[in-house]
C-alpha cells in the first residue's frame, strides 16, 4: 500500500480533510497534495503528518 493510500484512509477514518491536515502541518494544501500524488514525503514529514492525525507508530 502506498503512503498516499494510507494517509487517505487515516484521514477518512479520523474525519479530517487533507486541507485541514496540511494546515496542521504548516503546509499549503497544494503542497501536501503534490507530495502525496508523487509519493515523495520524507520520513520526517510522514512522522509529522501521522502525529497531527493522532496516530502513533
Amino acid at each position: 500500500m502506498k503512503t498516499s493510500e494510507i494517509i487517505n484512509e487515516i484521514c477518512i477514518h479520523q474525519g479530517i480533510s487533507k486541507a485541514e491536515l496540511a494546515k496542521r502541518m504548516g503546509l499549503y494544501p497544494s503542497s501536501l497534495y503534490r507530495k502525496l500524488s508523487r509519493d515523495s514525503m520524507t520520513f520526517e514529514e510522514l512522522q509529522k503528518c501521522l502525529e497531527n492525525m493522532g496516530v502513533t507508530v
